[in-house]
């Protein structure tokens, strides 16, 4: 059953069998801006010349057609798109690289110009090139070639990048050919409506004395303005939440938008739920968009305030109508939210019920559309989430156990869809948490596996070059997996891997300087090469590594990577002492505790509930203070990092080396022989973990 997104309109067009003005064709990729698309088209007011004739059935283009949802897995398209694109009066394609490359989108395109000959394709270039012979050509194609492989006219696009037609431009044109006018007569109209528009204020200004107006005119008059500049506060509040968000979020700017957030959450709290139901799941997306600001940028009370408000919206709409399953869909993603937001406050417990509440929706909505893929990977989602969570307190074989559903409904889906990227991806992610999963467990081996296999489903993905965000998760799994070895003992192979972490993590950096998260991953596998290089014995290529890591750092605004700072300047103070200066060793690790303690109550000292760069500072500090036969100092440093460790009572294999390692410091053998056989039956042999013995 297909979920499409359109507004009913009383004035249907007025072509014999058309019901929908147009079908607008994407990749799903390019769903926010196919959204866009579609808002603009309908809020669009035809001049008044222009609303006679066909494609033209009123004051604006309604309705429209956009499926909402994944295609399921099929050799055709679903007879719901089939009866969509027949009763279409044209067919807006969305053209960008990730259209050329869509199966769906080619083949809406050849299925409209079958079953509605003569009926205007129009397309839209939003980026990539109109050039077909062009490595990113934006054309799919279908709109290249018949289906007999014949060369076809090189498509008329409008262009909506700011240095073709731009966002105006490339909607006069799109709308001029679906009213089947010229582009400069309905830009001309479009010019003299505004041109009037402010002529009637200036009127209006100097004619304040006529006001034997009749009332209900001016009422309904008044009802109308009111309407559209809701329609326009709304429209400009999602393109600032939605269009400019996406290009602020990759450089670490979200903080812009602060004001918009601010003025658009009183805004909505004076509407409540003013207007239509339509208008009112908006509003609740909108709050969710700017609860997403806020919690990125760590404000969990303002981003809580946000994301319950749009589930209270939500929430309002789904007792309204339970059967609606695009309302039943937002409600889910904010209960997913007030989750995360809890889980980052450390009420894991309020996480639960909200993690729980967003797995029963997606179940939900898998048992009335079982067909729906998107729905499918929601009961995904929803047993991923409750996997990491159980993984954050401590339950591990709950954890591997919602894993493992998230796992076979991924590779499910795949081997129905084995073109699927973005299910690839789905199933690589759910094998790296396997693999932390495991780890966690000490099966050393099966974590190894895990790991490798979700390097091998990114490696596809990065391959194909489609998505840089592709390639981002494959250094993060790159870097895992090169821990993972470590763990093993296998320093060379580690390296191998390692490397190449640092090598794509550099060439995302080179694409685009300004992407912080890739800049951190470009740090951290930095470091690591650091660290692996010093326990290989080579005390230059390390340091020339850390170098390099802090050279990056520097590069980064002063408040951000705050967990890469501190991580670094560990790094910094383990090579000092390696070197043999151990009064600045204890120096540069005291930095560390006295910066990590003003960065956001400490937060970036912890990784799943253990201060793993606290632990890791004051032992450290101990056996500096040891190297300088301060034997007391040594042993207080010593004392307080097993003290932390124990309290944080965690199980992993990498928590309990260092425990042993502590234990063996502070004359513990019993504690540490303990350990030591644990760890020796699981196959641990970091080298961290061997030197300590």
């Amino acid at each position: 059953m297909t979920d499409a997104t359109e507004t009913p309109d009383a004035n249907s067009a007025d072509q014999a069998g058309v019901r929908y003005e147009a079908f607008i064709s994407y990749s799903h990729a390019d769903k926010p801006t196919a959204r866009w698309l579609q808002n603009a088209l309908e809020r669009y007011r035809l001049p008044r010349a222009l609303r006679r004739g066909p494609g033209a059935a009123g004051r604006k283009l309604r309705p429209l057609f956009r499926d909402d949802t994944e295609l399921a897995s099929s050799s055709d398209l679903t007879a719901s798109i089939v009866s969509a694109l027949e009763q279409s009066g044209a067919l807006v394609v969305v053209c960008s690289p990730r259209a050329a490359a869509s199966r769906w989108a080619n083949e809406e395109i050849r299925r409209f110009r079958r079953v509605a000959p003569g009926r205007p394709i129009l397309p839209l270039i939003i980026d990539g090139s109109p050039d077909p012979e062009a490595g990113d050509c934006a054309f799919p194609e279908a709109l290249l070639r018949d289906e007999q492989g014949n060369p076809l006219p090189e498509p008329l696009a409008a262009d909506l990048r700011p240095e073709a037609d731009g966002k105006r431009g490339a909607l006069i044109k799109l709308i001029a050919g679906l009213l089947g006018v010229g582009v400069d007569a309905l830009r001309q109209r479009d010019q003299q409506r505004r041109l009037r528009v402010m002529t009637g204020v200036t009127a209006g200004a100097l004619a304040v004395s006529v006001v034997t107006i009749a009332l209900a005119v001016i009422a309904d008059r008044a009802r109308d303005e009111a309407e559209l500049r809701r329609d326009q506060a709304e429209s400009l509040i999602e393109f600032m939440l939605v269009e400019l968000r996406g290009k602020l979020q990759p450089i670490g700017r979200l903080d812009v938008l602060d004001a918009v957030g601010d003025e658009a959450t009183e805004y909505f709290s004076a509407l409540g739920d003013l207007g239509t139901d339509s208008e009112v799941l908006k509003r609740a997306l909108a709050l969710r968009q700017i609860g997403e600001v806020r919690f990125a940028e760590k404000d969990f009370d303002a981003a809580f305030l946000a994301f319950d408000q749009s589930r209270q919206l939500t929430r309002t709409l789904h007792e309204r109508d339970p059967s609606d399953n695009d309302v039943l869909f937002e409600l889910s993603q904010a209960e997913f939210w007030v989750g995360y937001v809890d889980w980052q406050r450390g009420d894991l417990d309020g996480a639960d019920r909200a993690f729980r509440r967003y797995a029963g929706h997606g179940k939900a909505l898998f048992e009335r559309e079982p067909d729906n893929p998107g729905y499918q990977l929601e009961v995904a989602y929803g047993a991923g989430n409750l996997a990491a969570l159980a993984r954050a307190r401590g339950d591990i074989d709950e954890a591997l156990r919602y894993n493992e559903e998230a796992i076979q409904i991924n590779e499910l889906l795949l081997a129905e869809n084995p073109e699927d990227d973005q299910l690839r991806g789905e199933l690589s992610q759910s094998l790296s948490w396997a693999g932390s999963i495991q780890g966690d467990r000490g099966e050393l081996d099966a974590s190894e596996t895990a790991f490798r296999k979700a390097v091998d489903g990114l490696q596809q993905l990065h391959a194909s070059g489609r998505d840089k965000n592709d390639s981002y998760e494959l250094v993060n799994n790159l870097s895992l997996l090169s821990s993972a070895l470590l763990r093993r003992g296998k320093l060379r192979e580690a390296l191998e891997f390692v490397r190449r972490c640092g090598k794509e993590a550099k060439a995302l950096v080179n694409h685009d300087p300004q992407n912080i998260e890739w800049r951190r991953a470009l740090i951290g596998c930095e470091l690591g090469l650091s660290r692996l290089h010093r326990h290989l014995g080579d005390a230059a290529t390390a340091a020339q590594w850390l170098a390099s890591a802090e050279s990056n750092l520097e590069q980064a605004p002063p408040d951000a990577l705050g967990s890469s700072r501190l991580t670094t300047m560990l790094v910094q103070a383990e090579y000092l002492l390696s070197r043999g200066d151990a009064a600045a060793s204890i120096d540069a690790a005291r930095a560390v505790l006295s910066l990590g303690n003003r960065i956001r109550d400490g937060a970036d000292l912890f990784r799943g509930g253990v201060p793993e760069l606290q632990i890791l500072s004051l032992r450290l500090i101990g056996d500096a203070h040891d190297a300088l036969g301060q034997a007391s100092r040594a042993g207080d440093a010593w004392d307080e990092a097993r003290d932390l460790l124990i309290t944080a009572d965690s199980s992993a294999p990498d928590y309990r080396a260092l425990l042993a390692g502590l234990h063996h410091r502070l004359g513990d053998t019993d504690a540490r022989d303990a350990l030591v056989v644990e760890l020796d039956a699981m196959g641990y042999a970091h080298p961290r973990y061997r030197s300590n013995f």
